[in-house]
Order: structure tokens, then C-alpha cells, then sequence
């Protein structure tokens, strides 16, 4: 995020918060519960609202404005903590003066708590997103004759210096780590990334010294690109540079990745007239040692519960990215984060990304890496 940018975005904060405190003031002086009781209500559903809407990428509104919904997305948050606060610490002052009369709202305690929260959560985010973690997993799987240890990373999307950065961060990691072999489950590029960004980006990723493995997410084509102009980069252009990389796609096909291990890399949902269904892809290793699935989205369900795998790594829900959509995502019963359970497939692993989605700000999990081991 260039200082420019940085600049903006407080300018943002101080807008945003100042409207909503001036908007609520009248309300709060005077003595209105039911009126301010609604008024909470509303509140608290955009803060439901607000992350769903974020992650709504078919609209202008989301991609052009994805900071300003993180900025009201936190205000939001911020004012309704410090409402809380408020209401308890009035409550325990009445209590105290064993007075029956109302005490009137302490906007200042309102406006200082809320401030207070907003930078707290604004710092935690951009922290957050900043620090690239790597996880590690130790899972079984049935046809090894020995253990392999590997790197799985998706959603960089390398759009900016931020999310450049934090590119170098995961191929420094690795190479210090020296997996067998890396797999990149898509969207490493999206819509907002420039044609000299994408070229860094694999340039970056070309510097890793194991093999290195693709597969698309939903972003690298740019499917919206018209929102800001168009494409700043072909399909050829990509492939071009992916190759050059020394880096293998994998789209709808099975590929030996050592002796006794096997990557079926899947097309992305998105390319609903070009992926294949898993049951018409033939597997020409078949027998000869465990599968796993590279697959940039998690909801094929029919895969997952019939394709005899040990494990499929997705990611492209960032684990929620905006606090509180992963919560929101489980209560829906959607993969989000973490490790799923499955009759065929025997683990779906969801991680949350390298990278972040429009701004370089999380308030969900870590900006990751996973660095698995399998063992028979």
C-alpha cells in the first residue's frame, strides 16, 4: 500500500467515523430506547452485511470501493463496541449512585472508546495481513512407501506492493524450508493486477528451487477486468510467463509428483465449459501410490465425496478475510478454513491465503503458507 494510499484510507477512517457519530448524536441525547434499540439492531446487521458484501466480486461497487467497505465494516464494529461500554459503564455508575433516574449517553466515552477500537482493529488487520505464517500438517495417506513433504499456497493475488512482498516473503520460506515440491492453488494474479505486476509475480515465483506446481484460480483471467478498463494481460501472455518460470499447470489431469504421489490439479469452478467432471479424468497412474487434489474452490461436493482421495487442498475463501464471514461461512456449512472430513476424499484442508483479496487487511486468520508432510 503506497503512502498515497495509506493517506486515503485514514482519511477514510476520519470520515466514516465522524458520520456515523454526528448521524447518532441527536438520537443519543436525547432519551429514546426503542428508537436507539433499532438503531443497534441495524447496526449489528451490517456488520453481517458489510464482509458478505466485500467478497461479492460481480459488482463495481465492491471492487472499486473493497477499502471503504472494510473502513464502515470496522467503524461499524468500533461504534457498536463502544455503545456497549457505554451502555455498562452507565449502568454501573446508576448502580453505584442507587439512583432510579436515567443517566443521560456519554458521547464522549462513545466517540474516545469507538476511536480507540477503530485504530486497534485497523492496526490488528494491517498487521495481520502483513505477516506471512507458515503452517505445518501431518497427515496419513494409504499407497505411500514413504513420507513426502511439500508446500501448498493459494490466493496471492499479487496486485500491489503489499501483496509483492508478501510473494517474497513465501518464496524465501520455502527455499530456507527445501519442500520436495510446491503447489500454487490459483489466483495469484486477479483483475487489479498490471501487466509488469504479473510478470514480477512469476519472475518471484520462478526463484523458488523446487518444482513448482499450478493451478487456476477464478481471478488470473480477469474476468471483470472491465470494471477497470480491461485486461491487462492475454491468456497467452500468462501461460507465456507461467512457463517460463519452469512452473507446471496442471488443468483437469493426473501427474506424478514423486514415486509413489500423484497431483490431480483441477480447472476452477469458474470455468464452467472447460473443466471436466473428475469421474471422465483418467488417472494413468492409477495404483502406483496416494492421490492428492489441487483444487482452487472447495464446493465440488460430488468430487469430494466420491473421488477416492487422501487429501484435496483448496483455498479462495480466504478464510473469511473480514471478521466475522468465517463464522458466517460455518454457519452456512461452507469449507472455510481448516481440515474437513470426507467418506472418499479422506481431507479437505482449507487455507486461508497467501495474500488478501482487493486491500492488504485481515481481520480473520493469517496471511499463510502450509507446509504438509504425508506419511504412509
Amino acid at each position: 500500500m503506497s503512502l498515497g494510499h495509506k493517506l486515503l484510507w485514514a482519511l477514510e477512517f476520519i470520515i466514516v467515523f465522524s458520520a456515523l457519530f454526528a448521524a447518532q448524536l441527536p438520537l443519543r441525547k436525547r432519551k429514546l430506547p426503542v428508537v436507539n434499540a433499532i438503531v443497534f439492531a441495524v447496526k449489528a446487521f451490517l456488520i453481517l452485511y458489510m464482509p458478505v458484501l466485500f467478497i461479492n466480486v460481480d459488482n463495481w461497487f465492491t471492487y472499486r470501493c473493497a477499502d471503504l467497505i472494510a473502513v464502515m465494516d470496522i467503524v461499524i464494529i468500533s461504534d457498536v463496541v463502544a455503545s456497549i461500554v457505554e451502555f455498562v459503564v452507565r449502568k454501573v455508575r446508576q448502580r453505584r449512585d442507587k439512583s432510579s433516574e436515567k443517566q443521560p449517553c456519554q458521547t464522549k466515552l462513545i466517540a474516545v472508546t469507538g476511536a480507540v477500537v477503530c485504530i486497534c482493529v485497523a492496526l490488528y488487520g494491517s498487521i495481520n495481513a502483513r505477516d506471512v505464517v507458515m503452517n505445518e500438517h501431518t497427515w496419513t495417506a494409504e499407497g505411500l512407501k514413504q513420507p513426502h513433504t511439500f508446500a501448498f499456497a493459494s490466493d496471492i493475488h499479487a496486485e500491489d506492493d503489499h501483496m509483492i512482498k508478501n510473494l517474497m516473503k513465501f518464496r524465501d520460506q520455502v527455499n530456507a524450508v527445501q519442500p520436495e515440491f510446491v503447489i500454487i492453488g490459483g489466483d495469484v494474479t486477479d483483475e487489479k493486477t498490471s501487466y509488469e505486476e504479473m510478470v514480477e509475480a512469476w519472475k518471484i515465483i520462478s526463484e523458488i528451487n523446487v518444482p513448482v506446481y499450478f493451478v487456476y484460480g477464478n481471478h488470473e483471467s480477469q474476468p471483470d477486468a472491465r470494471i477497470f478498463g480491461g485486461r491487462t494481460y492475454t491468456d497467452e501472455q500468462l501461460v507465456e510467463n507461467i512457463k517460463a518460470a519452469g512452473v507446471t499447470i496442471v488443468v483437469d489431469e493426473y501427474v506424478k509428483v514423486a514415486d509413489d504421489l500423484i497431483l490431480l490439479g483441477r480447472n476452477d469452478m469458474s470455468k464452467v465449459n472447460d473443466r471436466k467432471p473428475w469421474s471422465e479424468i483418467v488417472n494413468p497412474y492409477e495404483g502406483e501410490g496416494a492421490v492428492i487434489v489441487a483444487d482452487h474452490q472447495p464446493h465440488d461436493k460430488d468430487q469430494l465425496n466420491n473421488l477416492d482421495a487422501a487429501l484435496q487442498l483448496s483455498g479462495h475463501l480466504h478464510a473469511g478475510q473480514l471478521w466475522p464471514l468465517q463464522s458466517i461461512c460455518r454457519a452456512m456449512g461452507t469449507p472455510v478454513l481448516g481440515e474437513y472430513y470426507g467418506p472418499h476424499t479422506k481431507v479437505l484442508y482449507m487455507t486461508s491465503g497467501t495474500g488478501g483479496w482487493a486491500i492488504p487487511f485481515r481481520t480473520e486468520s493469517d496471511s499463510v503458507w502450509e507446509l504438509i508432510t504425508l506419511t504412509p
